[in-house]
């Protein structure tokens, strides 16, 4: 027969772990709250033809710093802040004309770093590797670097339709690349090698080595 002093403990212990529950439950709420005002304005801007209002956008980015501050471990969020930063960064592009500026830059480096930590947090997630291969392909990360990232998103996400379409997108636009990104895209996207040794420029040729 357990003795009273040890049901009172239990009985405290357990009101310590609903209270913990309680409290995280409402931390959570709260962080998917303004996530996901967060994200409708994301999602929003990105849509073809909807206008980038620098009030909103700023509205939304520290809605989303709200709620990184209660949930910091949450990947999606750090996913949702890098979209944020590349709305921005392609807003300003197309401001510009489509040409790039110091801004643009800054954009486009803090939408990594939101991707670098949401794949710290979540490596295993192919659809934020191939966002993260596309942003540095933007920011013009050095090639070891920028292979890497490309190849871990296709070995994580082979049969993702996203994903897929992200590094095939990617592949009609680099430069360079290795001969395992060719075979791993002419796979998926019969002619995609032909396509890419008809546009390939002598002082850029298809490599088979990063």
């Amino acid at each position: 027969m357990r003795s009273r002093p040890l049901d009172i403990l239990l009985a405290v212990s357990l009101c310590a772990v609903a209270a913990s529950v309680v409290q995280q439950s409402a931390v959570l709420m709260a962080s998917d709250w303004l996530a996901t005002s967060s994200r409708y304005e994301v999602a929003r801007w990105a849509e073809l033809g909807k206008e980038f209002d620098e009030a909103e956008w700023e509205h939304a980015r520290q809605q989303l710093e709200r709620a990184l501050a209660l949930t910091p471990e949450d990947a999606a969020l750090h996913d949702s802040m890098s979209q944020l930063h590349a709305v921005k960064a392609q807003s300003l592009w197309n401001a510009n004309g489509g040409t790039g500026s110091p801004e643009v830059t800054d954009a486009y480096r803090k939408a990594v770093a939101s991707l670098e930590k949401s794949v710290e947090i979540r490596p295993t997630n192919a659809l934020s590797w191939a966002n993260l291969a596309l942003m540095r392909y933007t920011v013009g990360t050095e090639a070891e670097t920028l292979f890497a990232t490309w190849e871990e998103a296709a070995r994580l996400g082979p049969r993702e339709q996203v994903v897929e379409n992200v590094l095939v997108t990617m592949l009609g636009s680099m430069p360079m690349m290795t001969e395992d990104m060719v075979e791993w895209g002419d796979a998926r996207r019969p002619g995609l090698r032909a396509f890419l040794e008809a546009q390939a420029e002598p002082a850029a040729p298809i490599s088979s080595k990063p």
